[in-house]
This record gives C-alpha cells, structure tokens and sequence, in this order.
C-alpha cells in the first residue's frame, strides 16, 4: 500500500536526499495526518545482528523483527533526522506490521520532512563523519544519561569549549 500523496522527494537541506510535503499541496498538511508508507520486508533483529546489518533504513519492528527498507523503494525512509529537537515534524507509527510516517505538527507545502531516528541509530552512525562538532554535541545533549556515558568513553565526543 503507497500512501505518497502529500510527499516528494528532492535534495535534502542536510544531506543526500530528502522527504518533503509537496510544494503542490496549498495548505500543506495537517497534524496526524498519514503522510507515507515505509516499506520493506521483515526480518529477524538475530539475523540483521548476526551479518552487521546495514541499519540505515531499518525500522525496529519489536525485539524480534526489523523492517528493512533497504530493498524497496520507498518513500518513508527519505526522512531525515535533523537533530534539532523542536524541528522534528514527523514520527514513525507501526499498525499491524506495517510503519508509516505520520504529521506530529502542521507541515507547511515545500518543508522537510523530519522523524528523530533515535539513540541506538546515532550509537551505530555516529562514527561515519557526517555529524560536525556542534551536532555532536547537540545529540550529546538531548541524549539519556547512558546515551551520555557512552558518548563519551566514545572517540566522538568533544569537551565544549
């Protein structure tokens, strides 16, 4: 089931590509609204553990099963994380095995679309180089007390100046 009519995908203001409410739609949408499927095929969290899984466009189904969006195309896994607490405008909802992206805040034609990917996401990306110093400490920031201790027995983390 595509349930794509309110989003495009375009280049990110961040990285790579990115999803955004369609430019064409004059109110935008509204909070709640469904605003796209994620899809993908469903595998066991064991085996995605046991090959060092690619986690990029995983959605963690329960403690067994993760939903691979590596596979499909799809539209749900062009949301960016942007870090930025108060900017997020989107979340991730999972009804009967199946994940879609929905409005958590009116989401103004032509605006990026933003779902927080959450900590065990950052502790496996972290690493790759894309973060500057200033969202690294932003993510330190907003993260758990262990997220924290972690972050910073980690080669990532900083000292703010």
């Amino acid at each position: 089931m595509h349930l794509n009519r309110h989003v495009n995908i375009h280049r990110s203001t961040l990285s790579g590509d990115g999803l955004f409410v369609d430019s064409n739609k004059p109110t935008g949408v509204k909070k709640d609204a469904l605003l796209c499927s994620y899809e993908g095929i469903i595998i066991s969290a064991t085996d995605a553990a046991q090959i060092n899984y690619n986690r990029t466009c995983t959605v963690k189904l329960d403690d067994t099963r993760v939903l691979d969006g590596n596979l499909k195309h799809s539209f749900g896994k062009f949301a960016n994380d942007c870090i930025v607490q108060d900017q997020y405008n989107a979340q991730l909802a999972i009804y009967d095995n199946k994940v879609f992206l929905v409005a958590i805040a009116i989401i103004l034609p032509g605006a990026e679309i933003f779902v927080e990917y959450g900590e065990d996401y950052w502790k496996d990306h972290v690493h790759i180089g894309l973060l500057s110093a200033d969202h690294r400490m932003l993510l330190y920031n907003r993260g758990s007390d262990a997220f924290r201790e972690w972050f910073e027995r980690s080669d990532y983390f900083v000292e703010p100046q």
